[in-house]
């Protein structure tokens, strides 16, 4: 819900749940986000309590097209851990948007 409207709409191909929630993130934000050039999650160990830590590095790029990556295009890179992958992949989707946010704001 926004301003108590309930906001839904329909997801467009997506490939998985990282894909959906990420996509479901550029929706909510309304404007066009620089494209998702590589995604890693691993494993970051444990903690203390003994619990498994996830972590994923998120790299977008102004770049219109994977297959043809350029080297001097601005990269965004978001980094998060979590105890769940999928919030850590979000954290770190939405880290690497702040970047591009930062970086747009410095050049106005």
């Amino acid at each position: 819900e926004v301003d108590g409207k309930r906001i839904t709409r329909k997801a467009n191909h997506v490939d998985g749940p990282v894909d959906a929630l990420c996509s479901a993130v550029d929706s909510a934000l309304g404007f066009k986000v620089p494209k998702l050039i590589d995604y890693d999650p691993k494993k970051a160990g444990k903690r203390q309590s003994h619990a498994a830590v996830a972590e994923a590095t998120i790299v977008l790029s102004e770049n219109n097209d994977k297959k043809n990556y350029k080297i001097d295009q601005l990269k965004y890179i978001g980094r998060a851990r979590s105890k769940d992958t999928l919030v850590a992949s979000v954290k770190a989707y939405v880290h690497a948007i702040n970047r591009y946010l930062m970086a747009e704001n410095q050049q106005v």
